[in-house]
């Protein structure tokens, strides 16, 4: 934590301690709890600020509008990071680097680091959001619009740009990509601006599934991926209404169907008839 939030996170304590704290006792947590918002609606909702004589409900109506609302929940609270945009349109932020647009080079910004996405901020005007990538891993998150003034100066610059963003899209679009560059090298940036007008058009999950289908039938290029996208999908033909097969001249179920008692009595009249069965003996004789 920086020396800046620090001491902002020092001086809400020291309020609480002495505005709220200070004299009270407290029977258990939900007598804290009741105590706790009984005086944050006087404070917040009956009180003027000694500073702004009005009461600080009102002051953040106001502010709202100025600025913008702040999170409901502590789950989507950035910790503010005061920052510096590089000649590179770069701001550092825990081991990484986060784009902003071109022409804010050399400004102070401030930093918000939620627990999933990077928020950088102009004063009230919003300049970048981001994915938030692991902290240290040294980084380039990096939105090609952001360069967009400098594409007409520099349109191997755009190129370079678009491809960092599809290689950035994860395995599937870096194996694509790769073999893409290889193959087409000689009009590598026709397709590079092609593929990536596909990615702004659709988005990235259907781009990826065109790149899946594409590598697997070893076609690599723009106009293969936007046939891809531009298939209608294929409808299931209906399923087929059950028939009955209807057989004449054979007997019912009921007469080919027996009881097991039938073949048991049967099976038992042919063992008593070959006990009964005489038996020739080598010397002729017939013996019962």
């Amino acid at each position: 934590m920086t020396t800046y939030s620090k001491g902002s996170v020092e001086s809400l304590v020291k309020f609480v301690k002495i505005n709220f704290l200070a004299g009270r006792s407290f029977i258990d947590d939900a007598d804290l709890q009741a105590q706790c918002t009984e005086w944050q609606d006087s404070d917040n909702c009956t009180r003027p600020s000694q500073a702004t004589d009005v009461t600080p409900v009102t002051r953040l109506v106001e502010e709202v509008v100025k600025g913008y609302p702040l999170p409901k929940t502590a789950a989507d609270y950035g910790f503010a990071e005061p920052g510096r945009v590089s000649t590179g349109a770069l701001v550092a932020v825990l081991g990484n680097s986060y784009s902003v647009p071109i022409e804010h080079v050399g400004e102070t910004v401030t930093v918000r680091i939620h627990r999933e996405r990077i928020v950088i901020w102009h004063d009230a005007e919003l300049l970048a959001e981001h994915a938030r990538v692991p902290d240290g891993a040294h980084r380039r998150v990096v939105d090609p619009a952001h360069f967009a003034p400098l594409f007409g100066r520099k349109p191997r610059g755009q190129v370079m740009l678009y491809r960092e963003a599809l290689l950035g899209l994860g395995a599937v679009a870096q194996q694509y990509v790769s073999e893409l560059s290889r193959r087409q090298r000689a009009r590598l940036g026709t397709e590079v601006l092609a593929v990536y007008a596909l990615y702004e058009r659709c988005g990235a999950a259907e781009l990826l599934a065109a790149m899946e289908l594409a590598q697997a039938q070893g076609a690599f290029g723009a106009a293969y991926l936007g046939a891809l996208i531009s298939a209608p999908v294929a409808e299931a033909p209906p399923a087929p209404e059950a028939t009955w097969l209807v057989l004449t001249d054979v007997p019912s179920q009921i007469e080919i169907d027996r009881q097991l008692s039938t073949y048991e009595a049967y099976v038992w009249a042919l063992d008593v008839q070959h006990d009964l069965e005489p038996e020739l003996v080598l010397n002729g004789e017939v013996r019962w």
